[in-house]
């Protein structure tokens, strides 16, 4: 998971969090809306090896294909990928740190964005990212050989960080659109494609909820408020181990779900996947009903499930949004899931 602010869990032979395409000049698909909600179709990144949801963005005419991830907050891009005008420009300098030892760093610039033919009207702050390198304890991550292969690796232009904190003035574009901000955000995905959907009124929030905790600082920029989506406390159970009540990180930009070493009932070390056909059940407190039901397979970007070392929580990844549509209230940090018919 991440340390400055976007979760990445993966297999260590697996980019787990990031992006997709290069040098994309396709318009961005078009919106639907109906009945004040807006839908945002996403769809399955090509890059090699990996699954993971991507959304168009258009910046400066140009049309570029993001990682939708749940797991960051905030639109960043490659200075590589990025158009000429932000490629070159000055800024204040942000850093991000990644579990797996990737560290991004480069500028802040303002700039108006549009996503499926709504924008951000007046510019909005992003993330020029200039230079990518690895921690002393992971000296051959998968950015180790610099930038451009590092971009190639994970197959994006960018990450569309639409997690409900804040980090710094990066937040989710999503809340950042023209009009009104969403009062709900669900994100439905099938392994192939899916959608965002925007609601402009509170939402039911159908069966159990869990609780997202308050994010510091508690509002975001706009004076939306801002919900921690990286923390939130679920108990997991493996098959008839010992169920465990572990922050669990809400993440999109995951290919895999992953627990941490040594959880009860997740395998020896030297094997990084739960077996095909495992149940894994997660309840909002110990011994309380039932918040989820999943049972694992072998499709990367669906069911895989992995082990991840070097972490203290449990990230659901996109497999959790493909046996799920998850509904997120942005106004009362409510996470609520229906299964997918």
């Amino acid at each position: 998971m991440i340390v400055g602010g976007i979760a990445k869990i993966a297999l260590a032979s697996l980019c787990m969090s990031f992006l997709v395409l290069t040098g994309c000049s396709t318009a961005p698909p078009e919106q639907t809306v109906t009945s004040g909600v807006t839908s945002i179709p996403l769809d399955v990144s090509k890059a090699k090896g990996s699954k993971r949801a991507v959304i168009q963005a258009e910046i400066l005419g140009t049309s570029l294909t993001f990682l939708f991830d749940t797991g960051s907050v905030g639109l960043s891009i490659f200075s590589t990928s990025a158009p000429e005008e932000l490629a070159s420009a000055t800024g204040t300098s942000f850093q991000d740190s990644f579990a797996d030892g990737v560290q991004v760093s480069g500028v802040i610039v303002p700039a108006s964005i549009t996503v499926a033919g709504k924008t951000t009207g007046a510019p909005i702050d992003i993330g020029i990212i200039q230079s990518v390198s690895c921690v002393e304890e992971t000296p051959d991550c998968d950015a180790a050989t610099g930038m451009e292969s590092f971009a190639k690796t994970i197959g994006a232009d960018g990450i569309f960080g639409a997690g409900f904190w804040s980090n710094g003035s990066l937040f989710s574009p999503l809340l950042q659109l023209d009009g009104p901000t969403p009062a709900a955000v669900s994100v439905h995905w099938d392994g192939r494609e899916g959608a965002v959907q925007l609601y402009s009124s509170p939402q039911q929030m159908p069966g159990n909820v869990a609780q997202m905790p308050s994010a510091s600082p508690a509002s975001l920029p706009n004076g939306v408020p801002a919900w921690d989506n990286q923390n939130v406390q679920i108990c997991w159970q493996i098959q008839d181990a010992q169920s465990t009540c572990v922050p669990t990180v809400f993440d999109t930009g995951a290919s895999a779900m992953s627990f941490p070493e040594g959880f009860p009932g997740t395998p020896d070390r030297e094997v990084q996947e739960l077996v095909s056909g495992t149940t894994i059940t997660g309840t909002i407190d110990s011994g309380g009903q039932a918040f989820v039901s999943l049972i694992t397979g072998e499709e990367l970007g669906k069911n895989l499930v992995t082990v991840f070392p070097n972490t203290q929580m449990v990230n659901t990844g996109i497999g959790l949004f493909a046996e799920y549509e998850v509904l997120f209230s942005v106004q009362s940090g409510e996470i609520s899931l229906t299964a997918h018919s």
